[in-house]
């Protein structure tokens, strides 16, 4: 039996889904300063032995039309959206406290810093708002996440 028999004998495999690998963000918006996933050094590693530990991106491998879509909203959030990078990591922060989002409140406060916040201010987020004397603008931000992770309309004016 010649080679080109072989090669018909056995039919061509899909590849499987989890050898697929996520290609690079190649849009000029993903800025690796801020912690984007596919920038290298940006994310902390996260324990492996930890038991109840979140793997979002493992989960996101075995779902390829769930990350798609994570991924593209997450995009539009994080890297197009109008805020600065300092207001997005207070909603982050203050959004994920209130909602009870251990694995997001662990994410982001570990890379707030580089986007101008203070571990004093970092850590506020997850307290009272009156125990902080934030800025006007940043006081509404955390007031508007505070109504939304509560399912309230947003408090007027705004």
């Amino acid at each position: 039996m010649g080679p080109e028999r072989a090669r018909r004998a056995a039919p061509p495999h899909p590849p499987h889904p989890r050898k697929r690998r996520p290609a690079p963000c190649a849009s000029p918006r993903c800025r690796p300063s801020v912690g984007h996933p596919n920038s290298a050094g940006s994310w902390p590693d996260p324990p492996r032995t930890v038991p109840g530990r979140v793997n979002l991106f493992g989960t996101l491998a075995h779902h390829p039309e769930l990350a798609h879509a994570w991924l593209s909203l997450a995009q539009i959030l994080i890297h197009e959206g109008t805020l600065t990078d300092r207001q997005r990591e207070l909603v982050i922060l203050r959004t994920a406290h209130r909602r009870g989002g251990s694995f997001v409140y662990d994410r982001h406060r570990a890379i707030a810093g580089s986007c101008g916040l203070d571990t004093r201010e970092t850590a506020a987020t997850a307290q009272a708002l009156g125990e902080h004397p934030w800025a006007d603008g940043e006081l509404a931000l955390l007031e508007a996440s505070d109504a939304l992770a509560a399912g309230e309309p947003l408090p007027q004016p705004l």
